[in-house]
């Protein structure tokens, strides 16, 4: 019935999040919300036009005229799908679609291009792009389905998503979901030469957790570390629960400090989360990080280890002890191992169990009884024979 309950929790916390990042699902009188990434002014205005004569659902449109501008509203939220022409004064081609994607890979980003940029615009459908319009041949009925389309597809990709890519307790990333965006977000950093962080972290003493207050206890800490990671790091972060009590982190270094900033964040989120007291238990965490650049075509894996090595000298430095994932010799041994030793110590006539000149257990000369015959040292009874039915 926990686990229940914490999975309908989940999936909740999920549906909110799609709701406010995609202005919510696509029904007969919503009104779609429709970001133009278009430098032209008179292919921006023609365009305008044409959605604004689109019958239900309508479909509103916001202009961005350059390719900064349009990523900075995707970054307040609220849109349902991107029309960006390919050809923008920063990068041209397919670089601009990634970066879109990237920004906002939730959205589905439709590309517009000329006749002559076909091959340009394929390449852009084979990374994800939606779909591929020719700006000269666009109608409104072409256009307002295009979208609708879009959107719908873009739902049924994230549901689809969400089974094989998301840990269903926390809502991030799984394993194989971080392997995916962590490898794109490189790829696109390795063109435009980006600073990032890598950290992982580790739930301290989950186990004391679960044996102390329940499973159901300890589920809830593992939810809370994953409600601090999404709140403290961006949207274009990508966020993922490896399994049990480990997270990873893969962020932009925007500000140049080696990702300080961030992690500064997170750990005084952290601080406060355990001031409140909502908990019978504090939360800790050991944190590793490494920052580097796109351009040192470092392997995924190779920045994992690296990442790994820095939880464990971490871990090492507090000193874990008991319930911390590090055994610890009990203080007084236990009834069967004192016995099991005084055996021993009897055996090789030391210790203080045995007299002073005493002949070890395992050197006396085996005695037989008066008139019998000597048993050899290493004698067996021999086996009685079967007896046929």
């Amino acid at each position: 019935m926990v686990h229940a309950t914490l999975r309908t929790e989940t999936l909740e916390r999920r549906w909110i999040r799609r709701s406010e990042h995609h202005g919510g699902p696509a029904s007969g009188t919503d009104t779609l919300l429709v970001l133009l990434i278009e430098p032209e002014a008179d292919d921006a205005m023609r365009i305008q036009q044409f959605l604004a004569r689109h019958p239900a659902p309508a479909i509103a449109v916001e202009i961005a005229e350059s390719l900064r501008a349009g990523l900075d509203r995707l970054g307040h939220g609220g849109i349902d799908a991107v029309l960006l022409d390919l050809n923008q004064p920063e990068c041209r081609g397919v670089d601009s679609y990634m970066t879109v994607s990237c920004a906002a890979p939730n959205i589905p980003v439709l590309v517009l291009g000329s006749v002559v940029a076909e091959a340009a615009c394929l390449d852009a459908i084979r990374l994800g792009a939606q779909d591929y319009l020719v700006k000269g041949r666009l109608s409104a009925a072409q256009l307002g389905h295009a979208i609708r389309c879009a959107v719908e597809r873009q739902h049924l990709i994230e549901s689809l998503r969400g089974l094989s890519l998301t840990d269903e307790l926390t809502g991030l990333l799984n394993r194989r979901g971080f392997t995916t965006m962590a490898t794109a977000l490189l790829r696109l950093g390795n063109r435009t030469g980006s600073q990032f962080l890598l950290g992982f972290a580790d739930l301290d003493g989950l186990k004391r957790i679960n044996d102390t207050y329940g499973h159901h206890e300890g589920d809830h800490a593992i939810a809370l570390v994953g409600d601090l990671l999404r709140t403290t790091f961006r949207q274009s972060d990508v966020l993922a629960r490896l399994g049990g009590d480990e997270f990873v982190v893969l962020a932009l270094d925007g500000s140049g400090d080696k990702g300080q900033a961030a992690l500064k964040r997170f750990c005084d989120a952290l601080a406060h989360q355990n001031e409140s007291g909502e908990r019978p238990y504090r939360i800790e965490l050991s944190i590793g990080a490494v920052a580097f650049s796109a351009s040192e075509s470092l392997d995924l894996s190779e920045l994992m280890r690296r990442a790994d090595r820095a939880l464990y000298d971490d871990k090492k430095g507090k000193g874990k002890g008991e319930g911390e994932g590090v055994a610890t010799r009990p203080p007084f041994p236990s009834p069967a191992l004192r016995c099991r030793r005084r055996r021993s110590e009897t055996d090789r006539g030391d210790g203080p169990g045995c007299r002073a000149g005493q002949v070890p257990r395992s050197g006396r000369p085996r005695r037989s009884p008066p008139g019998a015959t000597p048993i050899p040292r290493h004698w067996t009874a021999p086996r009685r024979p079967r007896r046929c039915r």
